[in-house]
C-alpha cells in the first residue's frame, strides 16, 4: 500500500485492509487512524475488523470517521491522535484526501496555513480550495 508522508512520523493513504496490518507494522507504522465511515463502499471492511487486525499486528488503532464534513470534535480528536498516539502514524480514508484535510485542520494552528497546504501539495493533494476556511479556523 502507498503511504504519502506529511512529516517524518505522519503518513496518509487510501483504504487499509486487514491483511495490510502486519506489513504496515513491519514498515514501522505504530498507529492506524481510520477516517473512513462504515459502509461507504461495498467490500470495505468494518472498523471492528480493522481494529482487531491492527491489535493482532501490535498497532494502535483509532476510528475517527469523516462523514458529511469536518466537525470540531473530529479536528480535536484527530489532533489528539496525531499528538498522543505512538508514531509513526498512518491516517487513511478512501484515497487519503479526507485524511490529509483533517491533518491540515488538526495542524494549522501550530504550523500555519502555508505550511499545511504546501505539505499536502508535496504529498500529492491539492487543498488550495480550503485556504480561506483554514485561515478562519487558524484564527479562531
Amino acid at each position: 500500500m502507498q503511504m504519502r508522508p506529511l512529516s517524518d512520523d505522519v503518513f496518509v493513504g487510501g483504504q487499509v485492509m486487514p491483511d495490510d496490518m502486519a506489513d504496515l507494522a513491519a514498515r514501522g507504522i505504530k498507529t492506524i487512524i481510520n477516517n473512513r465511515p462504515h459502509g461507504e463502499m461495498p467490500g470495505q471492511p468494518n472498523s471492528d475488523v480493522l481494529a482487531d487486525a491492527a491489535e493482532k499486528a501490535g498497532l494502535a488503532y483509532v476510528f475517527l470517521p469523516m462523514a458529511g464534513g469536518l466537525s470540531l470534535d473530529l479536528i480535536q480528536g484527530s489532533a489528539a491522535a496525531f499528538t498522543d498516539l505512538p508514531k509513526p502514524a498512518l491516517a487513511f480514508c478512501a484515497s487519503g484526501m479526507r485524511s490529509v484535510a483533517i491533518w491540515c485542520f488538526a495542524s494549522v494552528k501550530d504550523k500555519g496555513v502555508d505550511t499545511v497546504l504546501t505539505t499536502a501539495a508535496n504529498a500529492g493533494y491539492d487543498l488550495g480550495h480550503l485556504r480561506g476556511v483554514l485561515e478562519n479556523y487558524a484564527q479562531s
